[in-house]
């Protein structure tokens, strides 16, 4: 399940999911432009049993892995 919100052409969302049998809620920001995505690479700190993001600001978009659009047809 992914949680997101959308602020301008940042998507920030978190990613929960079960590994190992173990619940697990990842930290995602991507930065968006019409033909694709980029990850953000950023300083995370485990809060109640959460990975969350340190800071916002320091979210660096310039090293992150490339994501590219693609069509998806509806089945």
């Amino acid at each position: 399940m992914i949680k997101r919100k959308l602020d301008g052409d940042t998507l920030i969302a978190a990613n929960s999911f079960i590994t190992e049998g173990k619940s697990t809620v990842r930290p995602v920001a991507l930065l968006i432009s019409d033909s694709s995505g980029t990850e953000g690479l950023w300083p995370i700190e485990e809060k109640v049993h959460k990975l969350m993001f340190k800071d916002l600001k320091t979210i660096n978009f310039k090293t992150g892995i490339k994501l590219r659009k693609i069509f998806c047809p509806a089945q």
